[in-house]
Order: C-alpha cells, then structure tokens, then sequence
C-alpha cells in the first residue's frame, strides 16, 4: 500500500495569523522536524501565493521546505473556492499562484495542484472545464 501524506495552506493561510509566539517559520519547522522524525519524506505542501505577495520574507519558509526534501504544490493565491466564484477568475487564481510558487514547483518531481476545500464545482459548466486538473 502506498499512501501519501500532503499539507495544505503553506506557508500561511491567507486570512490567518501564527498564535503568539509562534511564526509560520518556527511551525514549519516544528512539521519538518515531526516528519524527519518518523521518516516521512516527499511530502508535497500545497501553497496559496497570495502569503508570498504580502510578506515576501515567507519565501525563506519555501526554500527551507524544499531543502528538507518536499516539495511545494499549487493551492490558488488567495484560496477561493470554486463553489463561490466563476471558473474564470478561479482558472485566474491558478495561473497567477503558478507564476508566484514557479520556483519551487519547478523543483518538485510531479505538478500537482488542489483544490480549495475540495471543492471542485458545483455546476457542470465548471466541471467540464477541467479547472485545475486538466491545465496541468
């Protein structure tokens, strides 16, 4: 049996913030180490850029996750889900957090992106378009 082990929202969700005394630095390392820890390797953290634009010293959080030996998937930028916007804007999101996380996702083995809260759609039209799935 193979099973893989994701995480997402890295390096921050965008409308979150670290508890006090915590920075999203010092908790990812805290899930690096765990996963050192019990051997868990290749893990793919699916980021939303939108983290990136608004604090670009988040970008030391990336590499240093890459370094560990994962690697960084495609999340959207500002983590709208699909449900509640067209497939436009969302094949928008993706596109402009494909061109923020170029750096690492050009480093992982495999592209992957995820949807926001699995939502994958809720009408045909946005089904059938592929968003997200398809454009990879």
């Amino acid at each position: 049996m193979r099973v893989a082990f994701t995480l997402d929202d890295i390096p921050l969700w965008p409308r979150s913030h670290p508890p006090d005394g915590y920075s999203v630095a010092s908790i990812m390392q805290k899930i690096s180490d765990a996963l050192v820890r019990n051997s868990i390797r290749d893990v793919y953290g699916f980021g939303n850029s939108w983290s990136l634009v608004q604090h670009p010293e988040l970008a030391t959080v990336l590499d240093a996750w890459v370094a560990a030996g994962h690697h960084v998937g495609n999340h959207t930028h500002s983590h709208l889900v699909l449900t509640e916007i067209g497939w436009e804007r969302y094949c928008g999101e993706i596109d402009l957090a494909d061109r923020h996380l170029a750096p690492w996702l050009s480093k992982a083995p495999n592209r992957f992106f995820r949807y926001t809260l699995c939502h994958w759609g809720d009408t045909e039209e946005k089904r059938a378009t592929g968003v997200g799935a398809s454009r990879r």
